[in-house]
């Protein structure tokens, strides 16, 4: 090898730490997974995760609350809590977030959540993609997609 190919090489590796790929983090894990939510809403979007959708608490307190339905989690939590790092003290914006529940049949989903009254931010509609699919916001400005998987998708 050149000078100059040896040279550039070691600078590559000095640059991107000379250090091997690392294995990513999880790899060989049992992983369990939930997210979470810093909301100002947060007894209005229990309320309406507990109540509409049938989520139900596995662990609650007056900042905190854990919710669960069919194996799955959600967590939601009021914002500025002193005893919370920097990084889980502000609430979330309302905004660049979704939830996709996979159901069999959306459009019974979706006739319930209209008998429930729950607006329809997106109709229920077919996408070129395989999805047939409608959306709503929850009171802390999540969306959630509740979706069948048509065509190619399809289960």
């Amino acid at each position: 090898m050149s000078r100059l190919k040896s040279a550039a090489l070691a600078a590559a590796l000095a640059l991107g730490g000379g250090a091997a790929e690392a294995e990513p983090i999880l790899a060989g894990q049992q992983v369990d997974l939930y997210a979470g939510y810093v909301t100002e809403n947060l007894a209005e979007t229990r309320a309406f995760f507990e109540g509409k959708l049938g989520f139900k608490p596995m662990f609650e307190s007056d900042w905190f609350v854990l919710l669960a339905l069919a194996g799955r989690q959600i967590a939601l939590l009021k914002p500025e809590q002193a005893g919370q790092a920097p990084l889980f003290r502000r609430a979330y914006p309302g905004h660049g977030a979704w939830i996709t529940f996979a159901v069999p049949d959306v459009d019974e989903i979706h006739r319930r959540a209209q008998a429930a009254g729950i607006p329809i931010a997106v109709p229920l509609r077919d996408e070129p993609w395989g999805e047939r699919h409608f959306s709503v916001v929850a009171p802390n400005g999540l969306a959630l997609d509740f979706v069948t998987y048509q065509g190619p998708l399809a289960p």
